[in-house]
């Protein structure tokens, strides 16, 4: 079955509906001939998530930052310390954001400047490939332990560590994008669910665990 066999392509097969009946965890065979559990309820997949975690461990307790990272900050953050910089770069692209006809005609304006803007105030410098170099100028002086470092020292020229490192966050910029606008397009599609956000805004982060776990980071709009 393809995603054009059921009616809203992001919407789970048909089949999913027999398999939550099952119960909450069914077992199901994998084309390359394995079988895996399918966890078919919201409850379940937090569960599953807290038991069995796929972030890699932190480099030493207290430390904020993942072992591996792609470089090291000059002031790590936590999600909640991007917070006040999401909103304000949400609500200056939503208030500017011009008049479209189809859902999907926010891409541009709106999901990948929210994405791009983020990414930008993340790593603190103008641009991406302005932000890359500098960090690539202060990584001749002081190797950290990223992967920025190790590119570094098998002796990557500096033009193609920033065209490589600038392709790798732009990939970064462009998933969170698509998610951005898939999750517009499913609650366009689905103007009852709409409507109850809206009517109560405390609904919103709900709203969005759920979209992601609905949508996946690999939606159509990013490929």
């Amino acid at each position: 079955m393809t995603q054009g066999d059921w009616d809203f392509p992001f919407d789970p097969p048909p089949e999913y509906t027999t398999l939550r009946a099952l119960g909450p965890l069914t077992r199901v065979p994998c084309p390359a001939g394995l079988t895996a559990w399918l966890v078919t309820t919201c409850a379940g997949a937090r569960e599953v998530l807290a038991r069995f975690p796929t972030a890699p461990p932190t480099t030493a307790p207290g430390d904020r930052r993942p072992a591996g990272r792609f470089l090291t900050l000059p002031h790590p953050y936590r999600l909640t310390d991007l917070d006040p910089v999401i909103r304000r770069v949400t609500a200056r692209a939503v208030a500017e954001l011009p008049v479209t006809r189809r859902p999907g005609d926010v891409h541009l304006p709106l999901s990948r400047r929210i994405a791009t803007e983020v990414m930008t105030a993340l790593l603190g410098g103008p641009t991406l490939p302005q932000r890359v170099a500098d960090f690539i100028t202060a990584r001749r002086s002081a190797a950290g332990d990223d992967l920025l470092s190790r590119l570094m020292i098998h002796g990557h020229p500096g033009d193609e560590l920033v065209a490589m490192n600038v392709a790798l966050l732009t990939a970064t910029v462009e998933a969170g994008a698509g998610l951005l606008t898939d999750a517009v397009v499913t609650l366009s599609s689905t103007p009852e669910q709409w409507r109850r956000v809206r009517a109560d805004p405390g609904l919103a982060p709900a709203a969005a665990e759920a979209l992601m776990r609905h949508l996946g980071a690999s939606s159509p709009c990013c490929n």
